[in-house]
């Protein structure tokens, strides 16, 4: 068993660049459990505070094996409902009035103009959702407790999503 971290600078905040760290346990390759994130401390204007440990529930990637078609199912409701969700926030907000939004064989793009292009698609073989951000990079989602889970920082596509899509 082991236990390593992958540390990240959070540059999208306004953290003054602390540092997020994300804790695994390594029972074996296949078997990996996120533990939680903790922040480096703030330099703020009264000196240096301390954040929080925010703990996300600990899951593990030896969950049931799903099969093909509630796979299937279940990734299209989720590409339905997202390309239904963002279509609102192309259409409601004033600064994305020459972006676009499609769903076609599996696949959304997300296209904002100078913001970037978002591409989210179902990954059959692996029964994954993958993601292209112009913020994040690419990131491989896995269906784990009823959300899409990125295994690496235990972050759900659909927070991902909100936290770089809020204009």
């Amino acid at each position: 068993m082991r236990i390593f971290w992958h540390c990240v600078r959070n540059l999208r905040s306004n953290l003054n660049n602390g540092l997020v760290c994300n804790a695994f346990v390594a029972r074996s390759v296949t078997n990996t459990r996120f533990l939680g994130s903790v922040s480096s401390p703030v330099r703020t204007l009264n000196g240096l505070r301390p954040r929080r440990p925010s703990l996300v529930a600990a899951f593990s990637s030896t969950t049931q094996p799903m099969d093909d078609l509630t796979y299937e199912r279940i990734a299209d409701h989720t590409l339905d409902q997202l390309t239904e969700e963002l279509e609102i926030i192309v259409e409601t907000n004033d600064g994305l009035k020459e972006s676009d939004v499609s769903l076609s064989s599996g696949v959304i793009t997300l296209s904002l103009g100078l913001h970037g292009v978002y591409v989210i698609n179902k990954q059959s073989p692996n029964k994954q959702i993958w993601l292209s951000s112009p913020i994040s990079g690419p990131k491989r989602y896995d269906y784990i407790n009823n959300e899409w889970i990125y295994k690496r920082d235990g972050i759900s596509l659909q927070s991902l999503l909100s936290s770089e899509l809020s204009f």
